[in-house]
């Protein structure tokens, strides 16, 4: 995951790149345990951290929200096993605890069979939570969606915008 521009209503922006994780390497480096741990870190460290950045550059903005957008381009549906639904679990949990901080999601690049595991994943929230969530199979939609969201300048250039590249923030 990596943090990189400030949504139009002040928000930090998170991305995940879902499609390029898998569950396998995660258990070859860590466990469930280790995982969620990094999970509580991230939200009680990292998460203020980007957070204050937001706030500190835009001057009049006061929001402790996060615009999370999830790429699911590239993800089988062989990666959605038992171990999959364990991680997912897990992250939920964390984040239930801070609810308030998700400003918005968006799942983009989902896969046409997607629809039947989100059903399984938006079982795991609450309605609030869920309300939040914008989920598109269709690419330019999804782009659509951010560039109302997010000034061109602040999205990363995958998905339209005219910042750097995923893989530029993730080196920095």
């Amino acid at each position: 995951m990596v943090y990189s521009g400030i949504s139009k209503n002040g928000s930090a922006i998170s991305y995940f790149q879902a499609g390029q994780l898998k569950v396998e390497g995660i258990d070859c480096v860590t466990d469930l345990e280790n995982l969620t741990n990094m999970l509580w870190h991230n939200a009680m460290h990292r998460l203020p951290q980007e957070i204050e950045k937001a706030r500190s550059s835009e001057g009049n903005v006061s929001r402790c929200e996060v615009v999370s957008v999830i790429d699911l381009e590239g993800i089988a549906a062989s990666n959605f096993n038992a171990r999959t639904l364990e991680v997912l679990k897990a992250a939920v949990k964390v984040n239930i605890c801070f609810p308030e901080l998700l400003n918005s999601m968006v799942l983009l690049n989902a896969p046409s069979y997607f629809s039947f595991f989100w059903g399984v994943i938006k079982g795991l929230l609450d309605a609030r939570t869920a309300s939040k969530i914008s989920l598109f199979s269709n690419k330019k939609k999804g782009q659509d969606w951010l560039l109302n969201h997010v000034d061109e300048s602040q999205l990363l250039a995958d998905y339209g915008g005219s910042g750097p590249a995923f893989d530029e923030v993730i080196q920095m």
